[in-house]
């Protein structure tokens, strides 16, 4: 398991320092600086935003806000600017009011280790969803027909693949027939026929109809 941050590269670096500099020179028009930051803590593929994104790109944001105002980061004392910690909670108080976004919780030892297992699991289940249906279901009834303990925790595995592969062939079918419902809605929208338009009305109310020359 590896626990080690994430390193962000010098792009990423120069985005924050930049967003920061942004909120800095005026915070009326700092719509797109807002947008830009959740953009980068929470990159395409990612459902909420990334801890060590967070946590490193608010780092060069402050150090782009102080660069921007021409103040110090840090005091005498070596604190952080009271300033542009200031500056960086009404930042993330926008990015919240906008976007539903707040700084994530660290991960733990205890969540990294769920979220791989998770990981591993959606991956195992892709991958034996690639098999037969036949296969599948001619494995349940081997392992059901001679009754174990072991046999039967596995026939249950392999139902549930059995249940996700129906369950992606209904959505498969299902996004077929919206796109069918569509382009029917736009045929029947730009047809002025009145006898072909009859016709569907009688063919979608169930009557047994045959549209002449089918």
């Amino acid at each position: 398991m590896d626990n080690n941050p994430i390193v962000i590269s010098d792009q990423q670096i120069a985005g924050f320092t930049a967003i920061g500099a942004t909120f800095a020179d005026s915070e009326l028009t700092a719509d797109g600086a807002v947008e830009s930051f959740t953009r980068m803590v929470c990159p395409e593929g990612a459902k909420t935003p990334v801890y060590d994104l967070w946590e490193q790109g608010s780092k060069y944001w402050k150090a782009g806000y102080a660069e921007g105002k021409k103040i110090p980061l840090t005091g005498a004392d070596g604190k952080e600017n009271n300033t542009v910690t200031k500056a960086f909670s009404r930042f993330t108080s926008r990015v919240e009011k906008a976007y539903g976004m707040t700084k994530p919780s660290k991960p733990t030892e205890t969540g990294i280790a769920k979220a791989d297992q998770r990981a591993n699991a959606a991956a195992e289940l892709a991958k034996q969803k690639e098999r037969p249906m036949q296969d599948l279901l001619a494995e349940v009834q081997m392992l059901t027909s001679a009754p174990s303990k072991i046999n039967l925790a596995k026939a249950t595995k392999v139902q549930a693949v059995i249940e996700a592969k129906r369950k992606d062939e209904l959505k498969d079918r299902m996004d077929s027939i919206e796109l069918l419902q569509k382009e029917i809605k736009a045929l029947v929208s730009n047809c002025l026929n009145e006898d072909d338009l009859k016709a569907i009305y009688q063919i979608l109310c169930g009557h047994d109809y045959e549209i002449a020359g089918d």
